[in-house]
Order: structure tokens, then C-alpha cells, then sequence
């Protein structure tokens, strides 16, 4: 059972994830109050990394989402200029390296702009 501390700890790296994506997708040119509309957030992560909507249905079938994520979110890093390595500690190391993605120099890379 989680104790007061534990829940403080996982609300914090929950905000800080929040905050990250809301960045991240305000320097895609969309909205960043979209990164907190549930489904809709992850459509517009899929576009970001250039993948097709339909890998949606691939993230109800248990271990492939986490494979599926994983592929996302690499992808996700290359589109913003992101060395391999660094993608990698996205997809490791999350709470730690979306914020550097969100507000370090990295630029969004992807070509045409996400149309909603």
C-alpha cells in the first residue's frame, strides 16, 4: 500500500511528465492542452513520430504496447534531433529525459506540420 510520501513522489513525476508533453507539443505547433485529452494525446504522439494511428490497436495486446511505446517514443526523439543514445534514455529513463526533450535545444525535425 502506498504511503502519503509515495503518492506525493509518483504525483510529481506524473506532473512532470504532463508538463513535458504539453511542451513537447506546443513545439509541434499544436496545443499543449491536447497532451491532456486522453486517446487523443497518443493519436497526436503517433503523429509526431510519424506512425500510423492504427499502431493504436497494437497497444491493447499486453507486452507488444510496451514494445509499441518503446518504438514510439524512439521515433518521437529521432523527429527532434535526438542522438540514439538519448533516445534510448527516453524510453528508460522517462521522468528524466522528456523535460530535457520538452526544454533543451532540441527542435522538431518532422517536416510538414501536424495538421488537427
Amino acid at each position: 500500500m502506498l504511503n502519503s510520501i509515495d503518492m506525493i513522489i509518483w504525483a510529481a513525476i506524473g506532473l512532470i511528465i504532463l508538463i513535458s508533453f504539453w511542451k513537447i507539443f506546443t513545439k509541434v505547433d499544436i496545443p499543449g492542452w491536447l497532451s491532456i485529452v486522453p486517446i487523443l494525446n497518443i493519436m497526436i504522439l503517433f503523429s509526431i513520430a510519424k506512425k500510423s494511428s492504427w499502431w493504436m490497436i497494437l497497444l491493447f495486446i499486453p507486452a507488444v504496447n510496451i514494445v509499441i511505446m518503446a518504438i514510439v517514443l524512439f521515433h518521437v526523439a529521432k523527429n527532434f534531433g535526438a542522438s540514439n543514445r538519448f533516445a534510448l534514455c527516453l524510453i528508460f529513463a522517462l521522468p528524466i529525459c522528456l523535460p530535457i526533450l520538452a526544454f533543451g535545444k532540441y527542435e522538431y525535425l518532422g517536416g510538414a506540420k501536424i495538421e488537427m
